[in-house]
């Protein structure tokens, strides 16, 4: 079923003692995350799966979700899927320390994908396919777990 493993994500989280605070909606279940460092909204639904990321200083969102689709229907499942496994990605990968943060020349934060990475600013998105393509200058560093 569509957000088990996003669930089973944050079951293992809370183990590991980032404790979640959970809530019901018309949407689906509601997982909040906060501390000094950023926070951290899931939803898991029927109809919608999102991840709602903001690392608090310097400000930076980082956002996935399934946008307008209804994964409810069977043409959207394969969607749903790609989705849920980016959130749970995202968490591991959170988890692990493996997100980092630049301060200069710009805040950054690189996130590992699949294929490369993702460099998010405030306000901003770029992907790219190698560290190598980062411009000099950045000195990234684990984000901290909690």
């Amino acid at each position: 079923m569509i957000g088990e493993e996003i669930i089973r994500m944050v079951k293992s989280l809370q183990a590991d003692g980032i404790s979640f605070v959970s809530s019901s909606s018309k949407k689906g279940e509601l997982f909040t995350y906060a501390c000094n460092h950023y926070l951290i909204d899931l939803t898991v639904g029927k109809k919608w799966l999102g991840l709602n990321f903001k690392y608090l200083s310097p400000r930076i969102d980082y956002w996935v979700d399934t946008d307008l689709y209804d994964i409810s229907k069977d043409e959207y499942k394969e969607l749903a899927q790609d989705i849920e496994e980016s959130i749970v990605n995202f968490l591991q990968q959170l988890r692990d320390q493996e997100i980092k943060l630049s301060q200069s020349p710009r805040p950054t934060l690189l996130i590992p994908t699949k294929v490369g990475f993702i460099l998010m600013t405030h306000g901003g998105k770029q992907t790219v396919s190698s560290l190598d393509m980062i411009d000099e200058g950045y000195t990234f560093t684990p984000i901290p777990r909690a």
